[in-house]
């Protein structure tokens, strides 16, 4: 057996395989159906012909190629193009962002794309000074801004408020449950800029922005594979449709191993280059298993036995026996 690991290297210490459970065999049958082991010919061969990033400041447009076994084709971990286009100002108000948001002004704008995953509180933009601040970016009021807005006169106000809405923000998310002057209210309306409100300080605010944009704004692609957790390492299975992947991950879990995801793996590429995999909502915790069929291994093993997510530290490419270069077991 020979594996490839993706980033450092991590020693994996093989044990030597136990006594199976009397209704699941190595190189048997589980359900009517014989699944792979080493004497049924499938072996492990190293993982090949896979581009992966180096490091880089500018990782985040550089492209990751997985082979999609199931079509011949690859799959590409885009700059997250696309992702980024689908990401707007109404993303924030869903309960996954954990913001908490009150829409208070601005509706029309809701559809305004947040262009990228950063975070501005405007400062001096809002005495005039509007040179550092940035277009299409997520604007953060809290106690200092308004307390400087309220020691203005309405028409200073006004005239502030306007000079930096004329950046075009994506978005004003005023923290604490502070109230709004209404001169920020009228212009939000007016300008089409979507004004909200969250109970939550500016620290815990921008925190959960930043993280809720890096998980929706990260280069991702669906590869078809098992993922598991063993030892603590986060394990991708690949090959071939038929090749072995979820009878070999049901063994592990047998053996007190926990699945991530089975038969789609989503993963997503974090800004320090950490490949992350989960399993689609609609299969999760479950195992499609042939002869057999679908399982749900949450409630047959318990609530151990698996978990929603885990970073991808090693790669294994399961191969028929027959279509081995070379082979040393």
């Amino acid at each position: 057996m020979r594996v490839r690991a993706l980033g450092r290297g991590i020693g994996l210490r093989l044990l030597r395989r136990e006594t199976h459970p009397p209704d699941l065999h190595a190189g048997g049958s589980f359900g009517g159906r014989r699944y792979p082991s080493q004497s049924s010919g499938t072996i492990v061969s190293p993982l090949a012909r896979r581009r992966l990033p180096s490091a880089s400041p500018h990782g985040i447009h550089q492209r990751i190629f997985v082979r999609n076994h199931s079509r011949g084709g690859c799959q590409a971990l885009n700059g997250g193009g696309n992702r980024s286009s689908a990401l707007t100002v109404r993303s924030l108000l869903s309960e996954s962002a954990g913001l908490r948001l009150v829409l208070l002004a601005g509706e029309a704008g809701l559809g305004r794309r947040i262009g990228v995953n950063r975070v501005q509180k405007p400062g001096l933009a809002l005495a005039g000074f509007v040179r550092q601040v940035q277009p299409d970016r997520i604007q953060i009021l809290g106690a200092t801004e308004l307390s400087y807005l309220a020691s203005l006169s309405p028409q200073e106000a006004r005239h502030g408020i306007e000079t930096f809405m004329a950046i075009e923000p994506a978005c004003i998310i005023v923290t604490k449950g502070l109230d709004v002057p209404v001169q920020l209210f009228e212009a939000a309306e007016r300008l089409g800029v979507p004004l909200l409100r969250t109970p939550l300080r500016s620290s815990a605010a921008i925190q959960a922005i930043h993280a809720f944009n890096e998980r929706e704004l990260a280069p991702s692609a669906s590869i078809h594979g098992v993922l598991m957790d063993v030892l603590g390492i986060g394990v991708l299975l690949i090959g071939k449709s038929g090749v072995g992947k979820s009878e070999a991950a049901l063994e592990l879990v047998m053996r007190g191993y926990r699945l991530v995801a089975d038969d789609v793996v989503e993963v997503r590429r974090t800004s320090n280059n950490i490949l992350v995999g989960w399993s689609a909502e609609l299969i999760k915790h479950h195992m499609e298993v042939r002869g057999v069929g679908i399982i749900n291994i949450k409630d047959m093993f318990g609530v151990a036995a698996v978990r929603d997510e885990k970073k991808i530290e090693l790669v294994v490419e399961l191969v028929r026996w027959e279509e081995a270069e070379t082979a040393d077991r």
